[in-house]
C-alpha cells in the first residue's frame, strides 16, 4: 500500500522550490527522473529526499557558458 496521490503531484513541489532557490535557472533542465513513494516506517518522520547529478554534457555545457560568459565580460 502506498500514500495517496499522483507521484508527478509529489515531483513538482521539490522541483518548482529548486527553481524559485535559484538552484538552478528552471527545471526544465532536468532530463531524468528516478521516483518512488511510500508510508513513512514506524518512528521515521515523513520527508522527501532529492537527489541532483549533474551528466558530463551539463558540465561540458556549463564551462561553454562560462568561457562564451569570460569572452563578453
Amino acid at each position: 500500500m502506498t500514500p495517496k496521490g499522483d507521484i508527478d503531484n509529489y515531483l513538482k513541489a521539490p522541483l518548482d522550490a529548486i527553481t524559485h532557490a535559484k538552484l538552478w535557472e528552471d527545471d526544465k533542465w532536468v532530463t531524468t527522473v528516478i521516483a518512488s513513494k511510500r508510508f513513512a516506517a514506524t518512528g521515521e518522520s515523513a520527508h522527501t529526499s532529492v537527489r541532483i547529478y549533474a551528466t558530463a554534457q551539463q558540465t561540458v555545457f556549463a564551462r561553454v557558458c562560462e568561457f562564451i560568459g569570460a569572452l563578453f565580460r
